[in-house]
C-alpha cells in the first residue's frame, strides 16, 4: 500500500527528485532539481527543505554514519554538510561532468560515478576526490558497494558494467542483443537487482530481464 506524503516543500520552478536515500530511525534524504534537499525524519511522511534552493540539480546523496552528507550533482558539484547544520562545505571534484551517484563502504572510502565514464574515489570522507579508470566511456548512472564480494559495482548506458577496486576492475556489457540503460543496480545476496529501461538480475555472467 501507499500513502501520499503531504506539505512536501516545492520549487515555482521545478520539482523533479532524482534519488532517495534512506538512514537510521526514519531518517531520509531526497535530492532534486533547483538544490532539492528534502528530510524526512518519520520514515517518508513529512518532508523539510534543508537548504535554499539553486540552479543546480543534486543527482544523489550518501548519508554516512557519523550524520555527514555528500551530495553530487551538475556539473562536478560535490558539497558536505550535515541536517540541522547551517555549515556547508563546497568541495572541488576537479571534474566538470555531472556526477550521478555516490556510494560509501565505510566513514572514510567512497566512489562516485557520472557522464562519460567518470569515476571518482575519495579515502577521506569526500574531501578530495581522485579520477580513476576503470574502461568506461558511456555515461555511468549509479555505483554500490557489494559487500559481500567486498567490490565495486557501477552500471549505465547501453549495458554496460564495471566491477573490481582499487586499480584492479573488469568491464562489460549486460547482454549484446540488449543495450538497455540502467540508474539503479540493488545487491540481493550474490545477485544485482538493476532497474531502468527495463528490470532484470546480474549474477557476474548471466543477464536474466524480468518479463511482464
Amino acid at each position: 500500500t501507499w500513502q501520499q506524503a503531504v506539505d512536501v516543500p516545492r520549487s515555482e520552478v521545478a520539482n523533479k527528485l532524482n534519488r532517495v536515500r534512506v538512514g537510521h530511525n526514519g531518517f531520509a534524504v531526497a535530492t532534486g532539481e533547483m538544490g532539492a534537499v528534502l528530510a524526512s525524519y518519520d520514515f517518508g511522511e513529512k518532508w523539510q527543505r534543508v537548504r535554499e534552493e539553486e540552479d543546480v540539480a543534486w543527482n544523489d546523496v550518501a548519508i554516512l554514519d557519523d550524520g555527514q552528507l555528500v551530495l553530487v550533482g551538475e556539473f562536478g558539484r560535490v558539497l558536505l554538510g550535515r541536517v540541522g547544520s547551517e555549515e556547508w562545505q563546497e568541495v572541488d571534484s576537479l571534474q566538470a561532468r555531472s556526477l550521478m551517484s555516490v556510494d560509501f563502504r565505510d566513514q572514510l572510502h567512497g566512489l562516485a560515478v557520472g557522464l562519460e565514464g567518470l569515476v571518482l574515489e575519495t579515502e577521506d570522507g569526500g574531501h578530495n576526490w581522485n579520477a580513476m579508470e576503470v574502461g568506461l566511456t558511456d555515461h555511468l548512472f549509479d555505483v554500490v558497494w557489494l559487500a559481500e564480494q567486498k567490490q565495486w559495482f557501477v552500471t549505465g548506458s547501453l549495458g554496460r558494467w564495471a566491477v573490481g577496486k582499487g586499480g584492479e576492475w573488469e568491464n562489460g556489457i549486460l547482454d549484446k542483443r540488449n543495450l538497455s540503460w540502467h540508474v539503479r543496480a540493488l545487491p540481493v545476496g550474490n545477485t544485482l537487482w538493476l532497474v531502468g529501461a527495463n528490470i532484470g538480475t546480474w549474477d557476474g555472467e548471466r543477464w536474466s530481464q524480468l518479463r511482464p
